[in-house]
């Protein structure tokens, strides 16, 4: 009985799933039509999304609602794709490429370190201002957080400390308060040289390092950033030679400078604290500058193999 039952429960959510795709495929299409054709025109094809070496495994990842919308087929089997993306939820990739065909470009493939501790080295260097402290001589509060991305374990810390903790970051507390009892974050989506939009996410001050949000506002990133900032944003990706990712960017409230705290090469989105029709309308942004940027920018350039394990991909 109970095998019926799983049997049963497995199928509707079968059905389920297949309906949230379509949902998004419809809705997406209807603010969009061009993307109709692009899944179209990318079904004909047969096209192929490699993800490598693994694929996304829930449909909250991003690239997975892009790929519905643009009738792009996800695989980690490098027999026969049009475009290929590294796909490794970690924060350090170590993998191999020597199994796919030479001269692939794999995206992302320069970018295998989004460890806080290497994401603050090129934040200093492209913005010119450090996010980092030295906790045993700096005074006044200080964050405490993991090296390892989405953990979500920030700590507030009054300093000086006597000594730091190996595995570690230790960074200015920004005062991104959007009032007394709010903070905001604003989650940025990078596509190449694209800044499609922006999440302003609200999370309570108290629990500001929680993965948990109150709520979420999409905007147009012209309202978020100048031209000056996204420059330097775009500066950043580029040196941190990201291709497709998204940011986590805090906008302090005195001097209304800009931190970016946080990158992830494998995101997920949007927001589940968002609106259907935001969702729908951010699903929709960003299938049409993903295809923009890569599916219709083919043949890429490749990639050079890299030489030892932490960079390999």
């Amino acid at each position: 009985m109970m095998s019926i039952l799983k049997q049963v429960m497995r199928k509707l959510g079968l059905r389920r799933d297949r309906a949230t795709r379509w949902m998004f495929r419809l809705r997406s299409w209807a603010l969009k039509p061009k993307l109709f054709f692009c899944w179209v025109q990318n079904r004909i094809n047969k096209r192929n999304l490699l993800c490598f070496p693994e694929a996304p495994s829930d449909f909250g990842y991003e690239i997975s609602k892009i790929s519905t919308v643009l009738g792009l087929k996800i695989t980690n089997k490098p027999n026969r794709f049009h475009l290929a993306l590294a796909w490794q939820d970690t924060t350090v990739r170590t993998f191999s490429t020597d199994s796919l065909p030479p001269n692939t470009h794999l995206l992302n493939s320069r970018c295998p370190d989004i460890g806080k501790d290497y994401i603050e080295e090129v934040f200093e260097s492209v913005f010119g201002y450090s996010l980092r402290v030295d906790p045993t001589t700096h005074k006044g509060p200080c964050v405490r957080k993991s090296i390892e991305n989405a953990k979500h374990d920030g700590v507030v810390l009054n300093c000086p400390i006597q000594k730091t903790e190996a595995g570690y970051v230790y960074q200015r507390l920004i005062n991104n308060q959007s009032d007394d009892d709010y903070i905001v974050d604003l989650r940025t989506p990078f596509y190449r040289d694209a800044l499609p939009l922006v999440y302003l996410k609200y999370r309570p001050t108290k629990t500001r390092f929680a993965d948990r949000n109150d709520r979420v506002e999409l905007a147009r990133t012209d309202d978020i950033y100048s031209p000056a900032e996204k420059e330097l944003i775009l500066k950043f990706c580029r040196a941190l030679q990201l291709e497709y990712g998204g940011l986590d960017v805090l906008r302090d409230k005195e001097s209304g400078l800009l931190y970016i705290v946080d990158v992830n090469n494998t995101p997920f989105g949007p927001p589940i604290q968002l609106s259907t029709s935001d969702q729908i309308r951010a699903v929709a942004t960003l299938a049409a500058t993903f295809y923009e940027k890569f599916i219709n920018q083919v043949p890429l350039p490749p990639a050079p193999k890299a030489e030892t394990a932490q960079t390999s991909v």
